[in-house]
Order: structure tokens, then C-alpha cells, then sequence
């Protein structure tokens, strides 16, 4: 472990988990506690390591305590690092994946509408719907160009409180 001089303004997390480097210090000074963002004043000893994984940074782990951590100790922070950086890779690879199953059943559904119905109101809502639902938006409208007027006219819509919309 190399022993790297700290920044006190912008702390450890700002300065090594960007570096993408693991920090440990273990004669840290009373006056230097504040600035790892621990409370006690008893704390001696910290060691932050990065959170990383397929070369993306997710955050760090940053622990203190009173005792020097040895070398043995480092290498179990460190893997248990990469464990939890895996974990939190692996989850976001799974909300992801979610995501995208989310939309192509949407997008199955409107296909499903359009297909199944020679109504064109009820195919507008479900689209209008799923829309709305994927997008987490508020309200949705379609507005179709009207050949004789040049204008568009409100066809469909949801979520909308008032009616100035459909004018």
C-alpha cells in the first residue's frame, strides 16, 4: 500500500476513488478524523477502497476503527470490495434488463392493438397508455394533421386536467 498525501478540503473518497486506488492510513491523526467523515474520535486507523467494475466506478468503501489494519485484513477489505462491486454491477445489469423487457412487452401490447382492432380510438389509448406508463410521464396526447385545415387536431390523450388541449 502506498502512502499517499491527503487533500483535507476535498477528503479521501473525493481524492482515491476517482484514482480508482485503494487508501489506507494507520496512524491517522485526531485533527484528520473529521475529514474521513467518521465520528469517533478513537478512530487511528481507515482504509477506503474503490468500488469498481467492467472499468465503472460505482463508489467505496470506507472503514475506521481503532487497531492498524494488517496487510492480511487489506486483502479481505479488498475482496470483499470487489464482491460488493460485483453486487451492485450485477443488480444494475438485472434493473436494466428488466427495463428493456419492460418495453418490448409494450411494445408486443401495442402490436397486439393495432392488429387485433379496426377501432382506431381503442389502438391511440393503448399506445397512449403503455406510452405514458414506460415514459413515467404525466400525460400524453396524439394530435393528427388535418389535410383540409393544415392544423392538428387532438385525436387522443390522457393525463391532462384541463381541456385546452383538445382546442
Amino acid at each position: 500500500w502506498e502512502e499517499h498525501e491527503i487533500d483535507k478540503i476535498s477528503g479521501i473518497h473525493n481524492q482515491f476513488v476517482f484514482l480508482k486506488e485503494p487508501y489506507s492510513n494507520n496512524q491517522l491523526q485526531p485533527e484528520d478524523v473529521h475529514f474521513s467523515g467518521l465520528d469517533s474520535g478513537d478512530v487511528t486507523a481507515i482504509a477506503c477502497m474503490p468500488l469498481t467494475g467492467q472499468k465503472k466506478l460505482f463508489g467505496s468503501l470506507l472503514i475506521g476503527r481503532e487497531t492498524p489494519f494488517s496487510e492480511s485484513e487489506m486483502r479481505i477489505f479488498r475482496a470483499a470490495s470487489n464482491i460488493a462491486a460485483n453486487a451492485i454491477h450485477r443488480a444494475n445489469l438485472l434493473k436494466q434488463t428488466e427495463s428493456r423487457m419492460n418495453r418490448l412487452m409494450a411494445l408486443r401490447a401495442i402490436d397486439v392493438a393495432i392488429t387485433s382492432s379496426m377501432d382506431m380510438q381503442i389502438t391511440l389509448n393503448v399506445c397512449l397508455d403503455h406510452v405514458v406508463s414506460e415514459l413515467k410521464a404525466d400525460a400524453a396526447c396524439i394530435l393528427l394533421m388535418n389535410p383540409v385545415t393544415q392544423t392538428l387536431d387532438y385525436v387522443a390523450g390522457t393525463g391532462f386536467i384541463t381541456r385546452d388541449i383538445f382546442s
